[in-house]
C-alpha cells in the first residue's frame, strides 16, 4: 500500500523496512497479484437486478444504466524498439501510454477494468475487445452511457443494449435542437461521475511522472488494484441532502 499510495521507489521502502530491493520486489508483486485477483471478483459488474436496486439518486431518470464507461491513459516511459513505440503511442496524449477502458455502475462504484492497452488503441476497439464486459451486458441487457467519442452504438445494438451518449451537430445543422441540449446536459451531469472516479485512481501516486517499462508486467494488475481500491474510500457524491 505504501507503494501504491505513496509512490515510494523499491530502494527507498528497502532503506525504511530494512530489507533488501529484491524482498521489496517479491513482496509489492505477490501482493498485487493476490489483491487483483481477490478485487476483481468482488467488484465484477452485478447483476441488472442487484445494480438498479442500489442505484444513486446521481444517476437520475437513466435508471436503466448498467454501466457508465471512459477510457483513461497513463504516461509510460519512452521504449526503444520501433515497433513497441507504435503500438504505445497515444496521438490523443501525445505521448507513450498504456490505456484502460474503466466502468463505473449505477452505484457510482468501479465495476469494470479493463485488460491493459497501447496508447495506439482506440475506445471503439478497446470496448469490442473486452468479451467479458460485453458478455455481461449481453445476458443482462439494459443501457450503457459513454461520451461522444465512443462509436460502439453497433456493437451494442447487435446484443439487444441501449447506447446513451450526448447528442452530435453533425456538419448538416447549425446547431442542436432544445430538447437534445437538455438530454445531452443531463447525461454530462451523470457522465462526470466517471471522471471523478477516475481521477480519484490517480490519486495513488505511483502513477506520477511516467511509468517505468520494468513495472510492465505488473502494469495491468498495478492500475486494477488501484481501481477498485477507490470502492473502499468515501461515496463520490454524498448522501443525503
Amino acid at each position: 500500500m505504501v507503494r501504491l499510495k505513496g509512490g515510494l521507489l523499491t530502494e527507498d521502502l528497502a532503506k525504511r523496512f530494512n530489507v533488501s530491493t529484491g524482498t521489496v520486489s517479491s513482496i509489492v508483486t505477490s501482493w498485487i497479484n493476490l489483491m487483483y485477483l481477490d478485487l476483481k471478483l468482488l467488484c465484477e459488474l452485478p447483476f441488472k437486478k442487484i445494480a438498479c436496486a442500489n442505484q444513486s439518486s446521481a444517476i437520475g431518470s437513466f435508471s436503466d444504466v448498467r454501466v457508465i464507461l471512459d477510457c483513461t491513459e497513463l504516461f509510460v516511459q519512452n521504449p526503444s524498439k520501433l515497433d513497441a513505440r507504435k503500438q504505445l503511442f497515444s496521438n490523443y496524449k501525445h505521448h507513450i501510454t498504456y490505456k484502460f477502458l474503466v466502468g463505473i455502475g449505477p452505484q457510482l462504484g468501479i465495476t469494470y477494468v479493463s485488460k491493459m492497452y497501447g496508447g495506439r488503441a482506440s475506445d471503439k476497439y478497446i470496448t469490442s475487445d473486452s468479451a467479458d464486459l460485453l458478455l455481461n451486458l449481453e445476458k443482462e441487457k439494459g443501457s450503457v452511457m459513454t461520451d461522444r467519442g465512443f462509436l460502439v452504438e453497433g456493437i451494442l445494438s447487435d446484443m439487444g443494449v441501449k447506447l446513451i451518449m450526448p447528442a452530435f451537430k453533425g456538419a448538416d445543422r447549425p446547431q442542436l435542437s432544445a430538447e437534445e441540449t437538455k438530454t445531452s446536459e443531463s447525461i454530462s451531469r451523470v457522465r462526470i461521475h466517471i471522471e471523478r472516479a477516475i481521477q480519484r485512481i490517480k490519486t495513488y501516486h505511483i502513477f506520477d511522472g511516467e511509468l517505468k517499462l520494468s513495472m510492465k508486467d505488473i502494469a495491468e494488475q498495478v492500475f486494477t488494484v488501484c481501481a477498485f481500491l477507490v470502492n473502499f474510500q468515501t461515496p463520490i457524491v454524498k448522501s443525503g441532502p
